[in-house]
């Protein structure tokens, strides 16, 4: 893993994910609300961590952050914009996953980070939900390196 491509992938990441999700928020109707809230309500009822392994992630928490991500850009319609978001997904997972037995990502709230992300969605305040969405990536990133598990 190099922590510089990371740094790339991230920043990326925060462009490419908050026009689609501006897009989303523009074009989304009641179905994209519905689907949002459901995907947001599996994933607050699911645990984070593994109950034999608390530094890791528990793969069903993975699955439903993962749907609740894509719920928050399915709306933009834009296929070639959700491929590369969910590409870059993928790509900076497996820093997250690297990192998660740091303290700091065990100490994060990444389910108010999710609140936030989801009341501004909802509130169709595309600034503020792009805004918190980048500094939910950024918080990933300070996660992964400060984790002092890269040279």
């Amino acid at each position: 893993l190099d922590l510089r491509e990371f740094r790339d992938l991230t920043e990326l990441r925060c462009v490419t994910e908050a026009l689609a999700l501006r897009l989303s928020i523009e074009r989304g109707d009641l179905q994209w609300e519905t689907t949002l809230i459901a995907a947001h309500h599996r994933l607050t009822k699911t645990p984070r961590r593994t109950g034999a392994d608390h530094t890791q992630i528990n793969e069903e928490w993975s699955m439903a952050h993962r749907a609740f991500h894509q719920a928050l850009l399915a709306a933009c319609a834009c296929e070639p914009m959700i491929r590369l978001a969910n590409s870059l997904a993928l790509s900076t997972d497996l820093y997250r996953r690297w990192a998660a037995p740091a303290v700091a990502a065990v100490r994060r709230d990444v389910e108010q980070e999710h609140r936030d992300i989801l009341e501004a969605a909802l509130s169709r305040d595309a600034a503020r939900a792009s805004g918190l969405l980048r500094e939910h990536y950024e918080e990933t990133a300070r996660v992964v390196l400060s984790s002092g598990l890269a040279g």
